[in-house]
């Protein structure tokens, strides 16, 4: 009799296969775990056993269970008007970035639709990987009679001109977080200066009141624009005026006399003031503003984007096109399965919230915090890949990869010129 220290499937032994999956399926990454078996003295697969394993089973089982995933998506959302938020990721910090995903996702439900993988050597350069991406799910969810009645977006030039020329059809956004982050970055960078420094205590205040004019105009981009300016007069103490056409005074209730003296207002014509009033009304900002009236924001894919770069996708690792392809599979998985849950509660019943100090503040706030997470599709993918490999199933191929082109400007000199060609700058003779 033959001992063996574990079970096979099909000629491979079953624990290094499952070890492999779940290195992938969560995640993670060869070294890392590579290296606890290290420090333990444990045996282990090597790695490039691990990328083969991927290569073969792996890739191929994540690609079928998220094409069944999608379409089940897509179904629910065919022949409904959809609206729909999108944005780019690429896969490094910079304009150096040699892979760009761009991901859209319906906001009523917090389900990404679709998503694209670029590689830089197909566009001419990293910025042009944003439009080629949207371009790319636009037309596939158009093949899968995927009506987007509307799309939010960030405020990318590119962006821009194509859904104007190109998809009329479309009703084009811009997501109210993006602009609301510019806003504060330049005020912010006002509010640095002495001269300006009155200006730092109304910058809450000020992106709240952004949010509030999208959400109250109903659509409306003319009067989202006039409830935007207003912030110039309301922080001046002024809450009645005539330069507006329909917009002619403040929507709060009159200020009390005690809160009127404290507040710490802004005089006309000061430097804090004509600095605000220099970002606020801006011409090209009053016409991005006008775009935020229908209250689109892409919160939810900013999320699943976080989720992304800190477990699946991280920024400071290299991965294969497959690989980059597998992992944003999974995290659209992990976050679909898991959008809507409910706030957690305690036996008594109450709500749960957890309390934080954000980065920049120096105050604290209660965040909900919510029922544990489901990983539900990890024990199907391990289920199908049991039955891909003892040969039960048949699985469909992943789609081709892109050209293999040289990122870098020039062909690869031979090996010995470039060995040749090597000085260290330790070196001293």
């Amino acid at each position: 009799m033959r001992w063996q220290s574990q079970p096979f499937v099909n000629s491979m032994a079953a624990g290094n296969l499952l070890l492999s999956a779940g290195i992938l399926f969560t995640g993670n990454d060869y070294n890392n775990i590579a290296s606890v078996a290290k420090a333990t003295n444990m045996q282990f697969f090597s790695e490039r056993n691990f990328n083969d394993t991927q290569k073969k089973y792996l890739f191929p089982t994540v690609n079928k269970n998220f094409v069944e995933h999608q379409a089940e998506v897509l179904r629910e959302v065919q022949n409904t008007e959809v609206v729909a938020g999108g944005d780019a990721r690429c896969d490094s910090p910079g304009h150096s970035a040699k892979y760009g995903t761009y991901s859209i996702v319906d906001t009523e439900s917090s389900k990404v639709l679709d998503f694209s993988l670029l590689q830089v050597t197909e566009v001419k350069n990293s910025n042009a990987m944003e439009l080629e991406g949207l371009k790319r799910c636009l037309d596939h969810l158009e093949g899968e009679n995927v009506k987007i009645a509307k799309l939010a977006t960030d405020r990318h030039v590119q962006v821009r001109a194509h859904m104007k020329k190109e998809r009329p059809d479309i009703k084009h956004n811009f997501d109210v977080w993006h602009v609301a982050k510019s806003v504060q970055t330049k005020l912010s960078k006002k509010a640095q200066t002495v001269a300006c420094a009155a200006l730092k205590p109304w910058i809450h205040a000020i992106i709240t009141h952004l949010w509030w004019c999208a959400k109250s105009s109903q659509g409306n981009g003319h009067n989202c624009v006039e409830r935007w300016k207003s912030i110039v007069f309301h922080t001046a103490n002024i809450h009645h005026w005539d330069d507006c056409q329909h917009f002619h005074q403040c929507a709060h209730p009159p200020i009390p006399r005690e809160i009127e003296r404290r507040k710490g207002w802004l005089k006309v014509g000061s430097p804090a003031h004509d600095a605000l009033k220099e970002v606020a009304w801006n011409k090209l900002l009053l016409k991005d503003v006008a775009m935020l009236a229908e209250f689109i924001h892409t919160g939810i894919l900013e999320m699943y984007h976080g989720l992304m770069a800190k477990k699946y996708c991280q920024k400071v690792h290299h991965y294969s096109y497959h690989g980059m392809r597998a992992r944003t599979q999974l995290a659209i998985l992990d976050h679909n399965h898991n959008v809507g849950r409910d706030q957690a509660q305690t036996k008594e019943g109450t709500m749960k919230f957890k309390f934080v100090s954000p980065k920049g503040s120096r105050g604290w706030v209660a965040k909900p915090q919510y029922e544990a997470k489901s990983y539900q599709f990890l024990h199907n993918l391990m289920a199908d890949l049991l039955t891909f490999k003892r040969g039960l199933i048949e699985v469909p191929p992943l789609p081709p990869k892109p050209p293999a082109l040289n990122i870098a400007p020039t062909p690869r000199p031979s090996k010995e010129m470039l060995i040749e060609g090597h000085r260290s700058r330790f070196r001293t003779q």
